[in-house]
């Protein structure tokens, strides 16, 4: 038993070099179908930094290699099919900015130090994350507001009362009630980052 188990906790924590590709190229994939001005040197920039190596945390959900676009792959399958049943869903290209670009936050944020992945204590993801990957994002492409909303918001109350104190509970509360998007998505977020 104790065997499986070990097995089993290693297979959540890596992914192997195929898996990788694979993931990057669907992502490219998806951003590929995105026809704004500035799309291109967004997916340069991708390439260029670790957004396909890097973790989505050290300690919480996708703690692993390719664990980032791992996740920005799950939240978008997720959120694509619940926002088309919305009464007014968001567009394919806003499905596809706010699922994979929702996280830029923490492109060049992690390291591997020879033995784990460590975030860098200087870094401004250490006192923003919606935010922050709007500022990123905006950088490449224009956002819509409702893209930005989504983007600004998906860490819900988490970014209120917890994790990062980046706006307030009435500034969500004003986001979700313009756009049913941004809880929709937030849940999408959250439901991914910690499924098993």
């Amino acid at each position: 038993m104790r065997a499986v188990s070990i097995l089993k906790i290693f297979e959540v924590i890596s992914i192997n070099k195929y898996q990788l590709s694979k993931n990057k190229n669907k992502t490219l994939d998806l951003l590929n179908n995105v026809d704004r001005p500035g799309i291109d040197a967004l997916i340069y920039w991708l390439e260029t930094f670790n957004f396909f190596e890097s973790p989505a945390s050290t300690k919480y959900h996708n703690n692993f290699e390719g664990g980032l676009n791992l996740h920005c792959l799950g939240v978008y399958d997720i959120f694509s099919k619940r926002n088309r049943k919305l009464e007014n869903p968001v567009s394919k290209e806003s499905e596809i900015i706010c699922s994979i670009c929702h996280d830029l936050c923490k492109v060049d944020y992690y390291y591997h130090n020879g033995e784990e992945w460590k975030s860098k204590k200087e870094h401004p993801m250490n006192r923003l994350h919606g935010v922050l990957s709007v500022d990123i994002l905006q950088h490449f492409i224009e956002l819509t507001k409702e893209e930005e909303a989504i983007i600004k918001y998906h860490m819900g109350l988490f970014s209120v009362y917890g994790y990062v104190k980046e706006y307030t509970a009435e500034e969500l509360h004003d986001a979700i009630s313009k756009y049913i998007t941004v809880q929709v998505f937030a849940s999408c977020d959250n439901e991914e980052a910690h499924k098993k």
